[in-house]
């Protein structure tokens, strides 16, 4: 995973909303979404909960 998609995944984590993870990173919500695709589909999850399962089950964030 990229270090930008271990960011979104460890906001998410922490309870941030889209919005505000856009914010933080001052980029658009699309990007967001976007870097949770990418994670995803390298940590063969599903969706973003199943992907910050994998996360905390491997110590990744």
């Amino acid at each position: 995973m990229s270090s930008r998609e271990r960011d979104v995944l460890r906001l998410y984590a922490h309870g941030s909303s889209t919005d505000e993870i856009a914010a933080l990173l001052n980029v658009s919500k699309g990007s967001v979404f976007t870097y949770v695709n990418r994670a995803c589909r390298k940590l063969h999850a599903a969706d973003r909960k199943e992907a910050l399962a994998i996360c905390a089950r491997y110590d990744l964030l």
